[in-house]
């Protein structure tokens, strides 16, 4: 799992840090926002791979949140 900080700038954008960009690959991407949550994957990856991927960062930010 990668997890990063960042920051949007003043003109609305916001860097992808290098370690995301490689995960996902010189490819282009779809997203999807919920709330507070974006979730941003390779485009035509199969659906089956993304939820499990969002799982395991679920279960991860889950065990984050008991641990504080």
């Amino acid at each position: 799992m990668i997890k990063i900080k960042g920051k949007i700038a003043k003109n609305n954008r916001m860097y992808i840090a290098k370690e995301i960009r490689e995960a996902i690959g010189k490819k282009k991407v779809e997203m999807i926002g919920v709330g507070k949550v974006i979730v941003m994957y390779p485009n035509g990856e199969e659906k089956e791979d993304v939820i499990k991927s969002v799982d395991m960062a679920l279960k991860a930010l889950e065990l984050e949140a008991k641990t504080k």
